[in-house]
């Protein structure tokens, strides 16, 4: 079961929310969520911004700041996250996303 917690709407009605290790936007109308794992910083676009918005985010993981850093779920902060991560990222750069 998949539990959104979304943030303030913006005028359109969309909401901006977290789903685990990514960003969602879920309309207010709809229960439709999409997903792009590559998309770091929770733009709505995967560029190389977001390979330093989760590069950021894997370093506080490292630290033990940030959960959502252990992108591959697998319990650990390292090198994998970010092999992980970049795999998602080129993937969604050629249209996976």
């Amino acid at each position: 079961m998949l539990t959104l917690t979304p943030g303030i709407a913006d005028e359109s009605g969309t909401y901006r929310c977290v789903v685990s290790n990514s960003c969602a936007s879920v309309t207010s109308q709809a229960a439709v969520v999409t997903v792009c794992l590559a998309d770091a910083d929770c733009n709505g676009v995967v560029t190389s911004s977001d390979i330093s918005a989760y590069l950021t985010r894997w370093l506080d993981g490292v630290l033990g700041e940030d959960p959502l850093a252990d992108f591959n779920r697998d319990g650990v902060v390292n090198s994998s996250d970010i092999s992980a991560f970049l795999t998602a990222w080129l993937a969604a750069v050629q249209g996976a996303c």
